[in-house]
């Protein structure tokens, strides 16, 4: 029997693994929390309780982070920027892992605000957990991710050429 198990799945707490969770982050407005529905819009403290997830093997890990104020492009969005190209081209669909909410599965948004000419080298993404809630908004460079709109398991670009 393994250790730390015990019969009739008790847990042997003697040898099980200290919890270990996220330290607590200062916040100024909403569209700074870390917390993706925040409507707090002054000065408070993100307690985040959940365990720390750990990467599975093969799942590319996004590193985020927030946009510089003076620089933007989303102003007043809780929208976190990918912050290097990742292993793997970006696109809806795509498993990747984040450190704060584990593996979450990319769907692209349409979004008209990032439309604009000094957005349109970006690409918005949601990150929706296994269960089906949204628990962040990423922007990645447009360079980064998969070319041609999706329908479905085909992109365009795949469509043209079947």
């Amino acid at each position: 029997m393994p250790l730390g198990i015990l019969p009739a799945g008790r847990i042997d707490y003697r040898s099980a693994k200290p919890f270990l969770r996220f330290s607590d982050i200062e916040v100024h407005r909403s569209y700074q929390c870390p917390n993706f529905r925040c409507d707090v819009d002054t000065h408070h403290m993100f307690q985040d309780f959940t365990p720390v997830p750990v990467q599975p093997p093969r799942v590319p890990q996004l590193l985020l982070r927030r946009f510089p104020t003076n620089i933007n492009p989303f102003p007043k969005t809780n929208r976190w920027e990918v912050m290097q190209q990742p292993p793997c081209a970006l696109g809806d669909g795509t498993k990747v892992f984040l450190v704060r909410y584990g593996v979450v599965t990319l769907k692209g948004v349409e979004d008209e605000a990032a439309m604009e000419k000094e957005k349109v080298d970006w690409k918005v993404f949601r990150c929706v957990k296994e269960s089906g809630v949204v628990v962040a908004e990423v922007v990645a460079k447009e360079k980064w991710c998969k070319k041609g709109k999706s329908y479905g398991k085909f992109r365009f670009i795949d469509l043209i050429f079947l």
